[in-house]
C-alpha cells in the first residue's frame, strides 16, 4: 500500500479512495502534469468550535502542486497543514484573483511546450444575473418567501438529499422556513409531474416556484459536454420563464474522473463550458440580458452533510455557504443537483468506519505465527487464518495483531450484522441497568430473569417470520437445527398417535433406542447444504467431506439440489427444467422411504446454499417445494442461518419467494447475536425438558439483538443491502467480463454475493492475495468466492474493493 501501482485506465477519483492518504502518490502524478488535489487543510476558522473539539474531521479543501518528480513535495506547506497551524487567512493566500486554486495542466499537443503555454484555463465559480444588476446585491438582502427546493436526479441522490435536510433542520426551524425535494433532470425538456414517480412536481408547486424563485444555485462537472449544454439549456428555460429576476450560482466541481491514458477530457470539457458561458452572456434576444461575475471564496462550509469524495471543496463552499444565508433570511431558493457518473457513494459514519485498508506485513504476520504456533501447541490451529485486534477493529475494519487494517467482507463467517465496535452496541454495555445481563448467565429453562419474555418480544419476536408466533433461543446454529429436528420429529409422533397416550412400550424401547420409542423417521435434504456439524445436523450436510469423515451418520433421504446455468436471462429453459429434474426427485425420495417404512417428517433447505458454494434457486422453485412438503404431510424447516437478518435485503431471504405461509420452522443465528428457531404453535413441546439445554441461548445476545434491529430499521440497512448488493453485483459482473477465465458464474441477492474461480488452487489464492491487499474475503463449495459484509457495507465500500480486485485480477499469474 504505501508503493501502490495505477495502470493507464484507473480513474484517478478511485486513486484517491485506494490509497486516501499518500501524499507521494499526488505529487508523482502532479509530476507528469496531472492536476490533483492534496486535501489536506482543516476547517480552522471557528476557533470556538476548535476547541471544543468540534472540527476534528478533514474536509477536502486541497492545494494542488505541480511538482518535476516524484519526490518532491512542499515540505512547509504540509507540516503547517498537518501541524493545523493554518488561519483564514492563511487559506486565503492560497487562493488565487478569483478565489480559485491554480491548475497547472499539461499541455494539449506537444508543440505546446513553452512555459507560458503551461498556465490552463483556470476553474472558478461564477455568479451568474438575469434581469437588473442590482437582484442581487449582498448576502444581507431581504427576501420575504420561505421555501427551499432541493433539486436532483436520481432517486439515490434525492433520498441523500432528504437525509442532509433532515440533518440541517435546525438552521429552518428559527425562521420557519421549509425545504422540499424534487426531481428535475437536466436532460429532460420538462419538471417530471407524474404522481407515481417520487420526488415529483404538483402543477401548482411549478407555478409557485416560477412565480417567486429569486435563487437558483447549481453545479457542472467537466466531463461530458452533453451534460454542460443540458445544464445550461435548463437554466435558459427557467430563467425565461420566471417572474422576477434571478441570481444564478455556478459551482464548478473538477472531480477529475478520467483516467490516466485521457488526462485532458477535464480541460476540454472545461473550455466548453467557457465558451457555452460567454454565449449566454452575450444572448441577445431582446429578452433578457444575463451578467457574469466571479465569486472570490473567503469563507468555511457550515452545513452537516453526507459527502461525496470526489467533490472538490468549491462546490460545496459556495452550496453551502448561500444555502446557510439564504435559510437565515427566509428566502426562496432553487437548488440544483449536478448530474454525475460516480465510482464512489457517500460516505457516513467517518467517525466509526476507517477510510480504507492500510497494511504493514503480509498476512499471517510476525505476530500472528507466533500466536498461532502458541496455540497449535494447546490444539489444533491450522484452521487459524491470523489473530484479530478487536479493540482497534471497527466498522467494516478488522485489524490484526500485527496493525494490518482490511476491509473485511467475510464478517466473521458472516456473523457481525453492524460491524465491529459498533456505538450503539458500546453504549449499550456502558449502561448500568444492563450490567446483571452480561454478568449473571442464567439457566435460561429453569430460571429466567423478570425481564425475559419483554426482552424476547422487543428482539426476536418483533422480526418473526410471517405465521411463526412461537420462538425457543440456542447458542448456535447447529443446535438450533438439532433441536429443531426433535420439534419437528415429536410433532409429527404426536400426529400419528392422535389423542392416546404413550405406551409403556414405548417409554421402555426408546431406552435401548429402538421402535416404536424411537421411531424410524428422517428429514429430507438437499445435496450441497449445510446445516451444522451435530450428530443429527451432520446426516443432513453435505459440502465438504472433511465435515463428515469418521462421523456415524443416519439413513435420511438426499435430493439433487438445482445447478444453474448463468447468466440466467441465457438459460431460462434449461434452468427450469433442472428445477423441475430436482422437484421430482424430491417427491421421488419421500414416495420410496415410505415405501421402505422410514418417513420423511420432514424437509430442510436453506434458501441459498451458503457453505456448499452459494447455490441459487429460483422463488418459484422454493413455491413448490412447500407444496410438496404440505402435500405429503412433512414440516417444511427453512434454515436461515446464514441468510437472516437482513444481507439479502429483506430480513429473512425466504420473503423473497412471497408466500403467505412460507414455512412451518425457521432457524437462525449469527447475525441474530443469538441462535434458536421460529415455530408454528403446532410445533411446540407437550412436556418440559423436551426441548432442553443448561443455557438455552443468552439474554443479553437479546439485549444486543433488540440494538441491533433498532439500528437496521432506524438507519434502513435493509434498502441499503439491496443498494449495495447492486452496486457489488454490477461490479463484479464487469470484472467477469474483462477476466472471463479467471471470474464465472457470478450470482448474488442483496449483498449475498458470489462467483466461481477456475478451481480450488486459484481461489485459495486470490483469496490469499487479496488479504495481502486489505480486503477479508471467503470460500465457499469447491471452487467459490463468497461475500458476507455487513449491514453497514456501502457502495463505496463495494467500489474500493473492486479497484482493488479489479488491479489483482489485472497482474494474476
Amino acid at each position: 500500500m504505501d508503493n501502490p501501482t495505477f495502470r493507464s485506465d484507473t480513474v484517478l477519483s478511485d486513486v484517491h479512495l485506494h490509497c486516501p492518504s499518500k501524499r507521494h502518490l499526488m505529487v508523482r502524478l502532479n509530476a507528469v502534469g496531472q492536476p490533483v488535489f492534496l486535501s489536506y487543510f482543516k476547517l480552522l476558522w471557528s476557533t470556538e468550535d476548535l476547541a471544543s473539539g468540534k472540527h476534528v474531521r478533514e474536509i477536502t479543501i486541497g492545494r494542488e502542486l505541480q511538482c518535476k518528480s516524484g519526490d518532491e513535495l512542499c515540505d512547509k506547506d504540509s507540516s503547517n497543514i498537518e501541524k493545523g497551524e493554518l488561519n483564514s487567512e492563511g487559506v486565503e493566500a492560497l487562493l488565487d484573483d478569483d478565489g480559485d486554486l491554480e491548475v497547472v495542466r499539461r499541455p494539449r499537443s506537444a508543440s505546446d511546450l513553452q512555459a507560458e503555454d503551461l498556465l490552463r484555463d483556470i476553474v472558478c465559480p461564477v455568479i451568474l444575473m438575469k434581469g437588473k444588476e442590482d437582484a442581487f446585491e449582498d448576502e444581507e438582502q431581504e427576501c420575504t418567501c420561505s421555501d427551499v427546493v432541493k433539486i436532483d436526479v436520481g432517486e439515490d441522490l434525492l433520498t441523500m438529499c432528504e437525509q442532509n435536510v433532515a440533518l440541517n433542520k435546525h438552521l429552518i426551524e428559527p425562521g420557519g422556513g421549509e425545504i422540499k425535494v424534487k426531481e428535475l433532470d437536466w436532460l429532460k425538456d420538462e419538471f417530471c409531474t407524474d404522481p407515481e414517480a417520487p420526488f415529483s412536481w404538483s402543477e401548482e408547486e411549478i407555478a409557485d416556484l416560477l412565480d417567486h424563485c429569486s435563487v437558483i444555485m447549481a453545479a457542472d462537472v467537466f466531463y461530458d459536454d452533453d451534460l454542460t449544454d443540458a445544464l445550461f439549456r435548463t437554466l435558459y428555460r427557467i430563467t425565461h420563464s420566471l417572474r422576477d429576476s434571478c441570481t444564478v450560482y455556478l459551482a464548478l466541481e473538477k472531480r477529475l474522473n478520467f483516467t490516466l491514458r485521457h488526462m485532458d477530457v477535464t480541460c476540454e470539457a472545461y473550455s466548453h463550458f467557457r465558451n457555452t458561458l460567454n454565449d449566454l452572456e452575450n444572448l441577445q434576444d431582446g429578452k433578457m440580458k444575463y451578467t457574469v461575475e466571479p465569486i472570490k471564496l473567503d469563507f468555511c462550509q457550515s452545513l452537516v452533510y453526507e459527502r461525496i469524495e470526489q467533490l472538490t471543496p468549491h462546490a460545496n463552499a459556495v452550496l453551502s455557504r448561500q444555502l446557510t444565508c439564504c435559510l437565515q433570511q427566509n428566502s426562496r431558493l432553487l437548488v440544483f443537483g449536478h448530474r454525475y457518473i460516480s465510482q464512489a457513494a457517500a460516505k457516513i459514519d467517518v467517525d466509526f468506519d476507517y477510510d480504507g485498508p492500510l497494511m504493514k506485513t503480509e498476512v499471517p504476520g510476525p505476530r500472528s505465527r507466533e500466536l498461532m504456533k502458541k496455540l497449535n501447541g494447546i490444539q489444533n490451529a491450522e484452521a487459524v487464518h491470523f489473530f484479530c485486534n478487536y479493540e482497534e477493529s471497527r466498522g467494516n475494519y478488522l485489524v490484526d495483531v500485527d496493525g494490518n487494517r482490511m476491509l473485511d467482507l467475510y464478517s466473521q463467517i458472516s456473523s457481525i450484522p453492524i460491524g465491529y465496535s459498533h456505538p450503539s452496541l458500546i453504549k449499550l454495555l456502558q449502561q448500568p441497568q444492563n450490567l446483571s445481563t452480561f454478568i449473571n448467565r442464567p439457566a435460561l429453562g429453569i430460571l429466567p430473569p423478570e425481564n425475559f419474555t419483554e426482552k424476547l418480544k422487543e428482539s426476536l419476536l418483533s422480526v418473526a417470520p410471517k405465521g411463526l408466533s412461537q420462538v425457543i433461543t440456542m447458542s448456535c446454529g447447529s443446535c438450533s437445527n438439532e433441536n429443531a429436528f426433535k420439534a419437528i420429529f415429536m410433532w409429527y409422533r404426536n400426529k400419528e398417535r392422535g389423542h392416546n397416550n404413550v405406551t409403556k412400550e414405548e417409554l421402555e424401547s426408546c431406552m435401548i433406542n429402538q421402535p416404536p420409542g424411537c421411531p424410524d423417521y428422517a428429514m429430507l435434504s438437499f445435496m450441497g447444504g449445510f446445516h451444522g456439524r451435530t450428530l443429527g445436523c451432520l446426516a443432513t450436510t453435505h459440502s465438504k467431506a472433511i465435515h463428515k469423515l469418521d462421523i456415524p451418520s443416519l439413513d435420511w433421504p438426499i435430493a439433487p439440489f438445482p445447478r444453474l446455468k448463468y447468466p440466467l436471462e441465457d438459460f431460462v429453459k434449461e434452468n427450469q427444467q433442472e428445477e423441475a429434474r430436482c422437484l421430482e426427485e424430491v417427491e421421488d425420495l419421500i414416495v420410496k422411504y415410505r415405501k421402505k417404512k422410514k418417513i420423511v417428517a420432514g424437509i430442510i433447505v436453506e434458501p441459498i446454499q451458503s457453505e456448499g458454494g452459494d447455490n441459487h434457486a429460483s422463488d418459484d422453485f422454493f413455491r413448490k417445494l412447500r407444496d410438496i412438503a404440505r402435500k405429503h404431510g412433512c414440516a417444511f424447516l427453512v434454515d436461515e442461518v446464514q441468510t437472516g437478518g437482513g444481507c439479502t435485503g429483506k430480513f429473512w431471504a425466504h420473503e423473497h419467494w412471497g408466500l403467505d405461509d412460507p414455512a412451518d420452522v425457521v432457524t437462525f443465528s449469527k447475525k441474530m447475536m443469538t441462535g434458536g428457531f421460529f415455530h408454528k404453535e403446532e410445533f411446540r413441546p407437550n412436556a418440559p425438558y423436551r426441548i432442553f439445554n443448561t443455557w438455552l441461548g443468552d439474554p443479553s445476545k437479546n439485549l444486543m439483538l433488540a440494538e441491533v434491529i433498532k439500528v437496521i430499521k432506524t438507519e434502513d440497512l435493509l434498502n441499503n443491502a439491496t443498494h449495495a448488493g447492486k452496486a457489488l453485483l454490477t461490479g463484479l459482473l464487469d470484472l467477469q467480463a474483462r477476466y472471463p477465465h479467471l471470474i464465472s458464474r457470478v450470482r448474488g441477492r442483496g449483498t449475498f454475493c458470489s462467483f466461481d474461480t477456475p478451481n480450488d488452487a486459484t481461489r485459495n489464492k486470490l483469496i490469499t492475495i487479496a488479504r495481502n491487499k486489505g480486503v477479508v474475503l471467503g470460500g465457499c463449495g469447491d471452487r467459490s468466492i463468497r461475500f458476507r459484509p455487513t449491514l453497514i457495507f456501502k457502495d463505496h465500500h463495494a467500489h474500493l474493493f473492486l479497484n482493488i480486485f479489479s488491479d489483482i485480477l489485472a497482474n494474476f499469474k
